[in-house]
C-alpha cells in the first residue's frame, strides 16, 4: 500500500514538474522477474525506475540510507528496499536478492555503486551476476537516465527534464554469475553511450 501510494504522489508530482522523454519502454517485460540495471548520476534515478515500471520495483540500495532517521528507515522498508553495505556485502542481500527474482518480482540497482556525473559507465559491481546467476528467465534491462537542463513546464512551471533510454533484456536463464555480469556491464557501457551521444 506504501509503495503504491507513493508512486501515485512521485506520478502527480512528475506530471505538473518534470517532462520525461521515454525511449523504447516496450523492450521492458511485463511478467516474469525483472532485474533493472541502471547508471546512476542523479538522486532522481530511483524516481525514473518507479515510474517507468508498472509492476512494484524492490531497490537495492546503500545502507547508509536506512541511518538518515526514522522515517526514511520506516519508509524504505514498506517499500521493499534493500539495504546493502557497499563495502562489506552480507550475504544475506544477495539471498533476498534471489528470491525475489526466483518469485518472478522486479528489482532495481545501480551497479556503479554510488552516484557518478560521468556521462559514461566507470565501474561495475560485480555482484549483479551473482544475484541473478542460475534462475530461470531473470531478464536483466539496463537503463540509461541522462538528466538535462531545466525547463519551463506548460510553459511558465519550472521543471526537470529527463531522457530515459531502455534497452533490450539480457536472459540470465543458465548462464554463469560471471557471463551475466560481464554481458549486462557490456551492454549498460553500449546503452549509456548510445543515450549519451542523443542530441
Amino acid at each position: 500500500m506504501v509503495y503504491f501510494i507513493s508512486v501515485l504522489i512521485l506520478r502527480v508530482m512528475a506530471f505538473m514538474f518534470w517532462k520525461i522523454d521515454w525511449l523504447n519502454t516496450s523492450s521492458i517485460p511485463k511478467t516474469g522477474a525483472v532485474f533493472f540495471v541502471s547508471k546512476h548520476s542523479s538522486w532522481k534515478d530511483i524516481i525514473i525506475i518507479g515510474l517507468v515500471s508498472k509492476r512494484p520495483v524492490h531497490f537495492v540500495a546503500k545502507v547508509e540510507l536506512w541511518q538518515i532517521n526514522r522515517f526514511i528507515s520506516w519508509w524504505l522498508n514498506a517499500v521493499g528496499a534493500i539495504p546493502i553495505d557497499r563495502e562489506h556485502p552480507d550475504p544475506s542481500t544477495f539471498k533476498r536478492v534471489r528470491k525475489l527474482l526466483k518469485d518472478g518480482e522486479v528489482v532495481a540497482i545501480f551497479p556503479e555503486g554510488t552516484r557518478n556525473d560521468e556521462r559514461k559507465i566507470t565501474h561495475f559491481f560485480e555482484g549483479v551476476g551473482v544475484m541473478s546467476a542460475k534462475i530461470d528467465m531473470v531478464k536483466l534491462v539496463p537503463i540509461v537516465p541522462d538528466h538535462k537542463e531545466s525547463i519551463k513546464r506548460f510553459g511558465f512551471v519550472p521543471a526537470f527534464h529527463s531522457v530515459v533510454t531502455v534497452g533490450c533484456a539480457t536472459i540470465a536463464d543458465n548462464l554463469k554469475s560471471k557471463d551475466i555480469n560481464d554481458a549486462i556491464e557490456r551492454n549498460l557501457k553500449e546503452l549509456a553511450a548510445i543515450a549519451f551521444n542523443l542530441a
